[in-house]
């Protein structure tokens, strides 16, 4: 599916535009994931949480490309 986007619209802003869509969806991920394994050891819910904030992140510097 990415490779037929990809061919049809090449611009830095689609492209962009396909990165956020999946950031945003590993983020909606990652808050599930916190919030129905709540009680997993700390070590997991730090990692889950850094992998939201890289998420989150990523989103906010592709904005610039939009």
């Amino acid at each position: 599916m990415l490779n037929i986007q990809t061919m049809m619209d090449k611009s830095p802003s689609h492209i962009a535009e396909m990165l956020i869509t999946g950031s945003t969806m590993g983020t909606i991920d990652a808050i599930k994931n916190i919030k129905k394994y709540k009680d997993a050891e700390p070590s997991i819910l730090e990692l889950m949480n850094d992998l939201k904030k890289f998420e989150e992140n990523n989103i906010e510097q592709l904005k610039a490309f939009l």
